[in-house]
């Protein structure tokens, strides 16, 4: 049930709700929610927007 309550958050968009309750699964171990935390992160997803350009 709560796994699709988080699969819901992140289809329907609210990004930002699936980052919320991902982080603490993840921060737990469970790898699955490691992998999907991950490509929020990728994607920029549920993240405060940063238009600071990149140090190199």
């Amino acid at each position: 049930m709560f796994v699709k309550v988080l699969i819901s958050a992140y289809e329907s968009g609210n990004f930002a709700t699936a980052l919320r309750k991902w982080k603490p699964l993840a921060e737990q171990g469970d790898a699955a929610v490691q992998f999907n935390l991950g490509i929020l992160y990728r994607l920029g997803k549920g993240l405060p927007q940063d238009d600071k350009p990149m140090l190199t």
